[in-house]
């Protein structure tokens, strides 16, 4: 019975733990995300609320916040087509399939390099030297002085135009039912996502505080343990160095024996006894 209740307060002990860690994770994503947004001169709550109507409840938002801090930083002044970005993805993974987030990535990742070829594969054709052509026009220069965001806009320009030709009227899923049941495991995420918040604002200062006298604990042992075998080790080596000064003692009294006489037997004996 001891063993139970004792196995019982370990499990306990170790869920609450990984609870912690998970709504700590979770604040985490969110503050990068929102440092992220702000460097690149946006406003997190407005990029945050347009990333939640564009997936419509079918990604997690951790994840989604996750990507898009990447693209935050590849796409720079152009952050703010996030938002739009994820809309397209979600339409594209409708019609071909996969997932938002693979589709997203190959979106922004296009858009931020120029490197369009990717976007084939998610049905979108875009010729990114026409585009930042066709786009230099409208402003009166040429596309070799365009500068990166530009060419970046340009590139977006030119995909959610070919997007929104290709998916024009395209409001649901061609698979109804998995589109929805993916909804459902995304909501029931989001609980244990909240869950593992409340226990990280409730008991994560406690369990920092836990880990950080283990932490301090071990250290000390540590410590001790070091000294004790430094202390070992200096002992160790004070009767090596008494053993050798003893054999070189009795070596230079073995030279000046004659061999073979009963002194120098017996020095010789005990400096093989030492040595051995």
């Amino acid at each position: 019975l001891a063993d139970k209740a004792m196995s019982a307060v370990i499990n306990t002990g170790k869920a609450l733990f990984e609870q912690v860690l998970k709504g700590e994770e979770i604040t985490a994503i969110s503050k990068r995300f929102e440092i992220l947004a702000e460097s690149a001169g946006q406003i997190p709550s407005s990029l945050i609320s347009g990333i939640e109507s564009a997936i419509d409840g079918t990604v997690d938002m951790e994840d989604a916040l996750k990507i898009a801090s990447e693209s935050l930083v590849k796409l720079g002044a152009n952050a703010d087509k996030i938002p739009q970005i994820f809309e397209l993805a979600r339409k594209t993974a409708l019609v071909f399939g996969g997932t938002t987030e693979d589709a997203f990535e190959k979106i922004s990742t296009a858009i931020a390099t120029g490197q369009t070829r990717q976007l084939k594969s998610i049905g979108l054709i875009v010729d990114a030297k026409k585009a930042q052509e066709d786009y230099a026009k409208t402003i009166g220069l040429t596309a070799s002085v365009l500068t990166e965001e530009q060419k970046s806009l340009a590139v977006f320009n030119a995909t959610l135009e070919k997007g929104n030709e290709k998916f024009k009227g395209i409001s649901g899923s061609l698979t109804p039912v998995s589109e929805e049941f993916k909804r459902f495991k995304v909501q029931l995420g989001e609980v244990f996502d909240a869950i593992a918040l409340g226990f990280n604002s409730v008991f994560g200062d406690a369990v920092k505080a836990s880990i950080s006298g283990f932490t301090t604990a071990l250290k000390t042992v540590s410590n001790e343990l070091r000294l004790t075998f430094d202390n070992s080790l200096t002992e160790t080596d004070s009767k090596v160095l008494k053993l050798q000064q003893s054999i070189q003692g009795l070596n230079a009294q073995l030279k000046l024996e004659t061999e073979g006489t009963a002194p120098y037997q017996k020095l010789n004996s005990e400096i093989e006894r030492l040595q051995g």
